[in-house]
């Protein structure tokens, strides 16, 4: 069976656009951060329910870091084959590029961008560095594993909430919300007088 081979110049250029594509559909994910800092704070862009928001969270939030993810472990694969053709340590070699991703990622995170992830990568890459000798059958499981019980913890939190007095969306979860007839009852309540009367 002949299997098909890209060099691997060209395959380093294929991944570099598509890298730069990534990135900049993260440019346009953050850009609201950079043109407001203070949506840091609050953790995340507001809701408007405006076409642009609607658009940059279905074509780019949910799109370009899984692009951007993918790259980071495909660019990993990519190193260590360049490192075993040379003759290095796989092992010395990316510790060193992992330990050189954390440290530009904290001075990063300290000097320009709080929402650094730079840092989260170099760590990941030591993780896979561990890892890269696992059989697929196991990395299969491991992975679905890793995804399928946060996603059940998230599942149960959610019904969990649903339970809660007052959490779910009838009366009493609106009258807490506030508006006319809600500050009426608490005037009631505390035997304020009414300003209105």
């Amino acid at each position: 069976m002949t299997e098909l081979r890209t060099p691997p110049d060209q395959r380093v250029h294929e991944i570099d656009v598509v890298r730069g594509f990534a990135l900049a559909g993260i440019l346009v994910a953050n850009i609201g951060f950079f043109a407001d800092p203070g949506h840091s704070f609050v953790g995340g862009l507001p809701s408007t329910g405006d076409p642009v928001t609607t658009a940059i969270t279905i074509l780019v939030l949910t799109k370009f870091y899984v692009i951007f993810s993918f790259l980071f472990g495909y660019s990993f694969t990519l190193q260590m084959r360049s490192a075993e053709r040379a003759g290095a340590s796989v092992r010395a070699r990316t510790s060193r590029r992992c330990l050189g991703l954390f440290l530009v990622g904290v001075l990063h995170g300290i000097l320009l961008w709080v929402g650094d992830i730079l840092t989260l990568y170099a760590v990941l890459g030591l993780i896979l560095l561990g890892l890269r000798g696992m059989r697929p059958k196991k990395a299969v499981i491991v992975g679905s594993v890793l995804v399928g019980v946060p996603a059940l913890l998230l599942l149960a939190l959610a019904w969990l909430s649903t339970l809660a007095p007052g959490g779910g969306p009838g009366a009493g979860g609106r009258s807490r919300r506030g508006g006319p007839r809600a500050l009426a009852g608490h005037r009631r309540a505390a035997r304020l007088p009414d300003p209105a009367a």
